[in-house]
């Protein structure tokens, strides 16, 4: 079912979490104040958390043998996939299952797209820099295959496209985001108390790209009360246009004869996609759709580790000193 495994795993990390922290608090002495004990508990629970899923990664063989960077990559090149299952990479030629999409703003076929409309302004009663603010948004996706020099791999997930997104200028883009916003039912959202727009909708995209079983996905926001003229607004688009060579991350399905977003050895729940040969997927910022090496998942494991146990320690040994 789609979500299910996203919504156990996120519920099962926030419990152990909750568990965490919640065993932290109620062993602090008396001589902590209350005021600061979830300040303590909550940091250590999370911390301890982090690292415990770290170690039970390690335990289950990831980054060791063939879920290592290493071998991924090298039958990434060899246009392999792994034996019974686990982390790959693809890299090759976008082609559709069925019909492509049209890109709303630019008019490219793809299998994949990503928009914005927005402007720029600074948060209400905060000084600093503007910050990006939307008015309409969405993303769409189908089914899509990346043929290698040697095999076809087809890709049954909502990818989550790891280029810069595109600015769309021009009186042609200008015309085809009014007819955008003419024809599409969107969902509203509330603006919200910062001013900052649609925090809400990125869990939704998040479900749907972690979650997704069949690679069909849509979905259309746009902030209630606030409607604009595109001309007024910023737009820019992340595409996976049809025909162009991308690589993609994810995990491998004997059962499905598809590369899919999560299930057994999987490293990341879902599967990223960029444009160009597998090797630029290890340089994206902000995390790494590759398994990362042992010694890597060694090192997180034991600083995580270490950073709840000496909250924990710091809270009953210290911190009454100074009471």
């Amino acid at each position: 079912m789609k979500g299910s495994r996203f919504g156990v795993g996120c519920f099962a990390f926030l419990a152990l979490w909750a568990l965490l922290s919640a065993g932290h608090y109620s062993v602090m002495t008396p001589a902590v104040r209350v005021e600061l004990r979830p300040w303590l508990a909550f940091p250590s629970g999370l911390f301890l958390a982090l690292g415990l899923v770290s170690f039970w990664y390690l335990a289950r063989g990831v980054g060791q043998g063939d879920t290592s960077r290493a071998a991924v990559l090298r039958r990434a090149a060899a246009g392999e996939v792994p034996p019974g299952g686990g982390p790959v990479v693809a890299s090759g030629v976008v082609r559709a299952l069925g019909g492509p999409l049209v890109a709303p703003l630019s008019g490219i076929e793809c299998v994949g797209y990503w928009y914005r409309m927005y402007y720029m302004a600074r948060p209400r009663h905060r000084a600093g820099r503007l910050m990006a603010v939307p008015v309409y948004w969405g993303h769409a996706a189908r089914p899509f295959a990346i043929d290698s020099r040697r095999t076809r791999f087809r890709v049954l997930a909502v990818p989550l496209l790891l280029d810069a997104a595109t600015p769309r200028d021009g009186a042609l883009m200008v015309e085809r985001a009014r007819q955008l916003v003419a024809a599409t039912r969107f969902e509203e959202v509330e603006r919200g108390a910062l001013g900052l727009g649609p925090v809400g909708t990125a869990l939704q995209i998040a479900n749907t790209l972690f979650s997704d079983d069949d690679g069909e996905a849509r979905g259309d926001w746009a902030v209630a009360g606030d409607a604009r003229d595109p001309q007024t607004l910023r737009l820019e688009e992340r595409l996976l246009p049809v025909g162009q060579v991308a690589s993609v991350a994810g995990t491998w399905s004997p059962e499905r004869n598809a590369i899919v977003a999560g299930g057994e050895g999987a490293v990341d729940p879902g599967v990223s996609v960029i444009l160009g040969p597998p090797e630029k997927l290890t340089h994206q910022g902000g995390g790494l759709p590759l398994p990362t090496s042992f010694a890597s998942y060694l090192i997180t494991a034991t600083v995580f580790t270490a950073l709840g146990a000496g909250l924990v320690w710091f809270s009953i040994a210290v911190l009454p000193e100074f009471r």
